[in-house]
């Protein structure tokens, strides 16, 4: 007999959507996500495959509020937003845009603290140690090979070791950020499909243009439950 040949018809677009919102409705209870539903659900098989997942993390790590609504969801997480972008900002020392500084302080040559040529050439470095461990995250997904997500992963991983100086970036952060990239991956849609959703919690959580936002918020989080675990670490290296 001769083989038979498997046809795959793609769903339509809007069908995802449905089904984003059936696994809502398995979440909420009386409007809100609940928190205690949440827990039982996460120890078990129901958030298996789920795109509600990384919500979920966001909500047990109390990133977001737990037993909020979807439009107190949506207000924070647009909130969150804001203040990444704001955090990069500062975090991005450039002293080609700074215009006029003071040559005896800022200057390429310059040791002096303060000095934006100095943290300008640390920042460089910073940034050179923590791709060479982006390069190396799970060589056996082609995923994380790709550059958009490398790029991501270091804005993430950066930002965090500028804002957290006392300990740094240290290795092994990047495997704890990994699977929050691959999983806003798996869950976040594109533009062309969110245009189809008719409700705002939707359209604005599921974006796929603002999940690095997200990611940051979430290892953020994460990291203050196992700072400790890499501050000891440090100290054994010593």
């Amino acid at each position: 007999a001769e083989d038979e040949i498997e046809i795959v018809i793609p769903l339509p677009k809007l069908d995802e959507l449905h089904q984003l919102a059936s696994e809502m409705k398995h979440l909420m209870a009386n409007g809100v996500f609940p928190l205690g539903d949440i827990k039982k659900k996460a120890l078990g098989p129901s958030l298996k495959g789920s795109r509600m997942r990384l919500l979920s993390w966001r909500i047990l790590l109390g990133v977001i509020t737990p037993n909020s609504d979807t439009a107190s969801i949506t207000k924070q997480v647009v909130n969150l937003r804001n203040d990444y972008a704001k955090r990069q900002e500062i975090a991005s020392v450039d002293p080609h845009a700074m215009g006029s500084l003071d040559p005896n302080v800022h200057n390429p040559l310059s040791q002096a603290e303060g000095s934006a040529w100095k943290k300008y050439f640390y920042n460089a470095e910073l940034q050179k140690e923590i791709m060479q461990d982006i390069n190396r995250t799970f060589p056996e997904y082609p995923f994380f090979r790709d550059q958009l997500v490398q790029e991501m992963m270091l804005r993430i991983l950066f930002l965090w070791s500028f804002e957290n100086e006392d300990l740094k970036y240290k290795q092994g952060m990047h495997e704890l950020l990994a699977p929050i990239i691959f999983l806003a991956y798996s869950e976040y849609y594109e533009d062309d499909i969110l245009s189809g959703a008719n409700s705002p919690f939707v359209s604005t959580c599921f974006d796929r243009r603002h999940m690095e936002a997200d990611c940051f918020s979430l290892f953020d989080r994460m990291m203050e439950v196992c700072g400790d675990f890499f501050a000891l670490k440090r100290s054994e290296e010593r």
